[in-house]
């Protein structure tokens, strides 16, 4: 399996890339990743995370996102004004039989079971730099 994971933002607004290939990883590491995936039951999440929160149920839903919504000065929601140093991420994971899949998240939107697949590529790439 491989999974390449993408983090940009953040304060100084870096754009950081790792890659892992699951047969470099040690049989614990290899299996505690793929449960984390499992977990997050990642092949069927949707492909973007980007446009509203998907983990707050009294916030806007897409349904409610208008035009009033909006700032006049940028085309970002509203519930991410004053969130300048959060992060987006993308992840695609390619399984062992050639399944592709790719979503794209930030610190904001991110669904909550994404969550520990997400701090745990985190922390790997800030091993890897």
């Amino acid at each position: 399996m491989k999974i390449y994971f993408q983090q940009k933002g953040g304060i100084a607004g870096r754009t950081k890339d790792l890659t892992l290939d699951t047969a470099d990883l040690s049989a614990d590491e290899n299996k505690h990743i793929r449960s984390l995936i499992d977990g997050s039951n990642f092949f069927e999440l949707t492909g973007s995370y980007l446009s509203s929160p998907s983990h707050h149920s009294n916030s806007q839903t897409s349904d409610d996102m208008t035009s009033s919504s909006l700032s006049p000065y940028t085309s970002a929601p509203s519930y991410m004004h004053g969130a300048a140093d959060y992060f987006k991420y993308k992840i695609t994971i390619e399984n062992d039989d050639g399944k592709k899949h790719t979503v794209q998240t930030s610190d904001i939107t991110k669904p909550q079971q994404l969550s520990p697949l997400i701090n745990y590529l985190r922390k790997k790439l800030s091993q890897n730099n």
